[in-house]
This record gives C-alpha cells, structure tokens and sequence, in this order.
C-alpha cells in the first residue's frame, strides 16, 4: 500500500464518520501517521503487536471530517516534484503541504527553511 492509497482510504472514511481506519503495516505510512499526528489532522494511531496493522483514529471538527478537502498532488503517473525557489513562491495560504524530500517527509514550511526541494504529495 502506497502514500495514495492511504489518503484516499482517510478520505474515505472520513466522509462516512468513521472512528478508526485499519490499514496494512507499513514504515513508510508509520512515518505519514506521525507528521499527520503531529499537525494534528488525526486523534491518535498505533501499531498493533508483531507489527502487522496500522490503526488510525481520524479526528473531526463540528462533525466534519478534516480529510474532506484533501487535495492529492502527485500521483504515480504523473509526478509533481518543485525546487527550493519553486516552494519559496508558494503561499503560506494553504493550510498543509506535505513534501517527500531526501531528508524524508516534511511540510512546506521546513522544506523552505533547510533549502531543499521535493515532491509534493498532497494538500489541505
């Protein structure tokens, strides 16, 4: 399972109100799982025991999910990748970029502080 198909199940369940979303064990989605944590776009997620499932619980906001206006960026087919001077003229107005860099996943914000560019995944 890829970046994708996460989003795409978050969003998912996020519009039917879903607690909790079950998904495949994965480094990569553990690693989405904490910046999506940390930015606060979901209550809480965990690891099950031998490491063979993800649990995500989404979080809402006056019973509206925060997935809904999800917008994905680059897809398999079609790559979106922008340089340190393309994310500069980026406006801070859109509320969350998420960058796949060298250094890992970032969002926009410490993608123009340390000066390096990236793919750029998806938006809210």
């Amino acid at each position: 399972m890829n970046i994708i198909d996460l989003l795409i199940q978050l969003k998912n369940a996020s519009l039917t109100h879903k607690e909790m979303v079950c998904l495949p064990y994965n480094k990569t989605l553990v690693k989405v799982a904490k910046i999506l944590y940390s930015e606060g776009f979901i209550q809480s997620f965990h690891v099950t025991s031998f490491k063979t499932k993800i649990q995500i619980y989404l979080r809402y906001s006056f019973n509206k999910g925060l997935f809904t206006d999800l917008k994905i960026l680059s897809t398999p087919s079609r790559p979106l990748y922008l340089t340190h001077l393309q994310m500069l003229k980026v406006s801070n107005k859109t509320r969350f970029l998420l960058v796949e860099t060298s250094k890992g996943f970032l969002n926009i914000t410490h993608c123009k502080k340390q000066g390096i560019g990236g793919k750029l995944l998806f938006s809210w």
